[in-house]
């Protein structure tokens, strides 16, 4: 039995899995503000998630410093995926933790990509659909990475806009690509 366990709110994925009646335990720092369900456990105490074979986090972890205490708990896990828009700076410390994997992307439709994708139907209106996106989504990460540039240099004093060190790479890495 895959039993899930979540650091952080990822709502709408906890309704897909109570949808297919798969146990969910969410480890959340203000768990009174949840409503347990049927196969939800939502609790603050980080030990719940011992039981569970699959663990999805944030990269949030790192910030508030509960990335060691947490993974501790995980040992158990066949997997553990740090996912979301925060989970692509420097994995490497992650991986010598026990993360098994990260990324974060978000489709507003995953079975009709999964579907084009499967039967090789990329026509025109597709590409452009892509296209546009994309294009969107560089321009995001473009500003992102000017407003951080400015945020390092402002409010911590590296004394410039780019220092060169690991996550400043990490971020500009998928820019360039």
């Amino acid at each position: 039995t895959v039993r899930v366990g979540m650091v952080g709110n990822f709502q709408p994925l906890i309704a897909r899995l109570l949808a297919d009646r798969r146990p969910v335990v969410v480890l959340e720092r203000k768990p009174h503000l949840w409503r347990e369900a049927p196969g939800l456990r939502v609790t603050g105490d980080p030990g719940a998630l011992s039981d569970c074979t699959v663990v999805l986090a944030t990269a949030t972890m790192c910030l508030n410093d509960s990335l060691e205490a947490t993974l501790a708990f995980c040992r158990e896990a066949r997997a553990i995926a740090i996912i979301g828009p925060t989970a692509g700076f420097f994995p490497g410390p992650l991986f010598a933790r026990g993360v098994s994997s990260m990324g974060g992307m978000w489709l507003e439709d995953a079975d009709a990509a999964i579907a084009a994708l499967a039967t090789g139907r990329l026509d025109d209106v597709w590409i452009r659909t892509t296209r546009r996106w994309a294009l969107f989504s560089w321009f995001a990460l473009t500003l992102g990475n000017l407003f951080g540039a400015m945020w390092a240099y402002e409010v911590l004093g590296w004394g410039g806009y780019w220092a060169w060190d690991p996550v400043e790479n990490a971020a500009f890495m998928p820019w360039l690509v």
